[in-house]
């Protein structure tokens, strides 16, 4: 009887925790083949592209430009992405160009394209957990980093995959930098999670 108390026990926190499971990435072109591939390298590539949405004040306040967030989340990225050690090899790439002449100039496998990056906040309820503006029954302000992301294959140099990773964390004004680093650092780690698995929410 206590076994079988145990394992319902058991059933009822793992249904918990699946349906608590928040839904972090958004596949826009759903990839065909892993793309995580200790075999493979890949260059990164950051198009430079940040969107505000409201913040533009508290922006100015705490970034020199949207350049200097777009090296620092290109940089965390690049270190997330050796660290994690989903590829053979990883090069960061500076600068603006087109797909065909990063594969021509290099004989990386892929290209991970950071095509642009959106800073917003969204008011979560206690009945919906989606990243809408404004949402009504609020319980908590929160801030999001939204990025797109677009993967090339050297065969085809065309995207097999694209999809939209979040991150999010508690919004303060007074601590905005923190705030969006942190928000930052996350959606990261969540891409990663994605590459590896090919998981939508966890």
């Amino acid at each position: 009887m206590i076994k079988i108390y145990k394992l319902f026990c058991l059933l009822v926190l793992v249904f918990i925790s699946s349906s608590c499971a928040k839904i972090y990435v958004e596949e826009l072109k759903k990839p065909s083949q892993p793309i995580a591939d200790a075999t493979k390298s890949v260059a990164v590539l950051s198009q430079g592209e940040v969107i505000l949405y409201e913040f533009d004040k508290e922006f100015s306040k705490n970034f020199k430009d949207k350049k200097e967030f777009s090296d620092y989340y290109t940089s965390n990225f690049n270190q997330q992405l050796s660290a994690n050690t989903l590829f053979k090899e990883v090069l960061p790439l500076e600068g603006k160009s087109d797909i065909e002449t990063i594969f021509s100039n290099n004989t990386v496998d892929y290209i991970i394209s950071i095509e642009d990056v959106k800073i917003t906040a969204f008011f979560e309820s206690s009945q919906n957990n989606s990243y809408s503006v404004n949402l009504g029954n609020s319980i908590k302000k929160k801030s999001s980093v939204r990025t797109r992301i677009k993967v090339y294959d050297k065969e085809s140099k065309k995207a097999f995959a694209e999809f939209y990773v979040i991150g999010e964390s508690d919004y303060s004004e007074r601590n905005y930098k923190k705030v969006v680093e942190k928000a930052s650092i996350k959606s990261i780690e969540n891409a990663m999670e994605y590459l590896k698995t090919g998981k939508l929410k966890f």
